[in-house]
Order: C-alpha cells, then structure tokens, then sequence
C-alpha cells in the first residue's frame, strides 16, 4: 500500500509540473495571438503592437487646449488596474477598423505615452473628430484610426476628474 501511495504522488508532482509548465509561456514568446490580437497587430504594426502590449509604463497627460490662462495639466502615471484597461481597449479590432475621412486638423486632447524597455510610442485622441494617432518618439505620425468605443473618454475623465472638457463630453 505505501508502493501504491508513492507512486499515485509521483504521477501527481508530474503532471503538476507538466500543468505549471505549459501555462507559464510570456508576453514576449511566440505563442498564437487571439484573432482580436492578430488584427490589431496587422494593422498597427508588429514593433507597435509589442510596445504597447508590452508596456510597464503609460502616462497620459491634456495637451491641446488653446485656452492661454489654463494651466498646464501634468503628467499621470496610471495605475496598474487603468494599464490593463488601456490595453484591454487597444485590443478591440473594431478602433482599428477604419479611418474615414473627416473635415478638419487632427487636434489632440490627450497622450498616452507607452513605455517599453527603451522604446516608446505615443497615442494621441481627438475626441473632437473622433480620431486618435501612433507616433514616434518623434512626433511622427505612424497611423490614423476612428475612435469607435467611448470609453476612451471614459478612462480619460478618470486620469483627469478635474477637466471640464472631458466632463462635458461624458454628458453628450
């Protein structure tokens, strides 16, 4: 009987071991993406995607309001839980969908910068024209897309409860 027992735990430490080994793949091997993934890394670019599914950092911060007497609104580093929901965003297919043309500048309200190892991207949204932009560490722009969620202007009025703009907009 204690040939039987030690055997039955040996069986269970391996296929313990086995059950640990098979879930423990990253973020950086080349395990199958969701098909969700797989469009939005098509249309935003393989070292894009990386960067932002990667990220350990995302700052946001209010930029291009034309109001002189508004104070200039600094840099959020958000929070563990506000990174994953910004991811969680990013990767629905349908924010990458499309870029219709619109009448008017590109005129961003708010960056997010994503930081990964030494690389960096940035996300700029006009909630405006509903548009949003990838660019460089350069300014650059690498791409163009309609925001189709609105719970980007929700996350946003989130980093920045204070902001009249953002809170105007949640209400329409």
């Amino acid at each position: 009987m204690t040939k039987m027992k030690l055997f039955a735990a040996a069986i269970m430490i391996v296929f313990s071991a086995m059950a640990c080994a098979s879930n423990g793949g990253s973020a950086n091997d080349d395990s199958p993406l969701s098909p969700q993934d797989s469009i939005v890394q098509k249309a935003l670019g393989d070292s894009i995607f990386n960067i932002i599914a990667n990220a350990k950092t995302i700052t946001a911060e209010i930029i291009g309001y034309t109001d002189s007497t508004k104070a200039k609104t600094p840099e959020v580093k958000l929070s563990a839980e506000d990174l994953q929901i910004m991811k969680f965003l990013l990767r629905n297919p349908q924010n990458v969908a499309s870029n219709d043309t619109v009448f008017g500048r590109v005129l961003p309200n708010i960056c997010f910068k994503f930081q990964y190892k030494k690389l960096m991207c940035q996300l700029y949204f006009d909630f405006g024209l509903r548009k949003w932009q990838v660019k460089d560490k350069d300014d650059k722009v690498l791409r163009t897309f309609d925001i189709k969620s609105p719970e980007f202007v929700h996350l946003a009025s989130q980093l920045f409860p204070s902001d009249e703009y953002l809170n105007e907009l949640l209400k329409q």
